[in-house]
């Protein structure tokens, strides 16, 4: 009787060890799939706040006028040179009324582009003495 029972204490202890390299497991992915998914979402935080940046940069200098209509594209300086940038503007309606087009592009991680779009009246052209 006393070898059945420690028989038995040994198949219940390798189940217990089987369950917890289970859990053990789970537990490594889940904090793998968070670390993804917080580099993922830094990333595309940076990409926003250089197209808000750019977008602010052209309205408030007045850039606005002088960027060309088949698009200014470029790159950042660093440390975010890994980040693309299009700029478009296109008329809107018959009036001095402009659309421009900031879309940023990254490689990975998380790989992919997002695009902000403002309408800005153009600067008037006054006549020079």
């Amino acid at each position: 009787m006393r070898r059945a029972e420690s028989g038995l204490l040994l198949l219940e202890a390798m189940v217990a060890l089987v369950l917890l390299g289970l859990a053990v497991v789970a537990m490594l992915q889940l904090l793998s799939g968070a670390a993804d998914a917080a580099a993922r979402a830094r990333v595309h935080t940076e990409a926003l706040a250089l197209a808000q940046s750019e977008l602010d940069r052209l309205v408030s200098s007045a850039a606005v006028g002088s960027l060309d209509t088949n698009g200014t594209e470029g790159a950042f300086q660093p440390p975010f040179e890994r980040y693309r940038y299009v700029v478009t503007r296109a008329p809107v309606g018959e009036q001095r009324l402009i659309e421009i087009r900031v879309r940023i592009t990254w490689p990975k991680p998380g790989a992919g582009a997002l695009e902000l779009v403002t309408r800005t009246a153009l600067p008037s052209r006054r006549a020079g003495p």
